[in-house]
């Protein structure tokens, strides 16, 4: 499940790959950028993490899947008219 506030989507189920277990016990957040066009698809998935908020590549894939992985969802509106939205979330993964 993927949370926008105190709206939940369900995605595909996400998994802490081996390599990163093996790491030990950690938590770390995956900020993922994406667009809902006009008709209600995820388009521009990007993920935002940078030098300081670094996290392993696997766990930046699993975010990019997840998000990737929404069903359509209904496009915004504006003044009546349909629009783009953009949204940027957090993604927390708990290694344990």
């Amino acid at each position: 499940i993927i949370l926008f506030g105190a709206l939940s989507m369900p995605a595909k189920e996400i998994h802490i790959p081996n390599k990163v277990k093996r790491m030990g016990n950690a938590e770390y957040t995956a900020y993922v950028y994406f667009e809902v066009n006009t008709k209600g698809k995820i388009i521009n998935v990007k993920i935002l993490n940078d030098e300081k908020h670094a996290i392993p590549k696997e766990l930046e894939r699993e975010a990019y899947n997840a998000v990737s992985s929404l069903p359509q969802l209904k496009p915004a509106k504006n003044h009546g008219k349909t629009v783009g939205i953009r949204y940027q979330v957090p993604i927390k993964f708990t290694v344990n």
